[in-house]
């Protein structure tokens, strides 16, 4: 089956857009990933801030339980813990969020290139019917 000119001419527009479609894509994936850095970044300070705040407050709790003069066995030991755990169910939310956040951004991405990409081919598809001596309708009349 021979190839004709309108059918080289449409699948090489087809391919251009194709390409055109992808690199767009393949640009948006990487601002995404760019963006998922910085969600990784800002989860770690947070979390490394939030644990900050614990420590420097279970100190605080240790200082005044030792000046009022009460043993840190029992109640304030209890209470200390409390602050700990706290903290870490603070630091593992940060975590989930980030987590959370990154999967809807690579998601959107990839859901994005994949558009880009039709898109690219539809319209290298109806230039490439065009310049082929279709009439940009749908189906070319008949000629008599």
């Amino acid at each position: 089956m021979a190839v004709t000119t309108a059918t080289a001419i449409l699948l090489g527009s087809m391919a251009i857009g194709a390409a055109g479609g992808l690199a767009e894509g393949i640009s948006n994936k990487k601002q995404a990933n760019a963006n998922i850095a910085m969600f990784n970044e800002q989860a770690e300070y947070s979390a490394s801030e939030r644990l900050r705040q614990a420590n420097k407050l279970q100190q605080h709790q240790s200082v005044s339980y030792l000046k009022s003069g009460v043993l840190l066995s029992g109640t304030p030991e209890i209470v200390m813990q409390e602050t700990a755990t706290f903290a870490n169910e603070d630091v593992r939310q940060i975590f989930r969020q980030r987590d959370v956040q990154s999967k809807n951004l690579s998601n959107a991405a990839n859901m994005g290139m994949f558009t880009s990409l039709l898109k690219g081919t539809i319209q290298g598809a109806s230039f490439g019917y065009s310049a082929s001596g279709g009439s940009g309708y749908g189906m070319s009349t008949p000629k008599i």
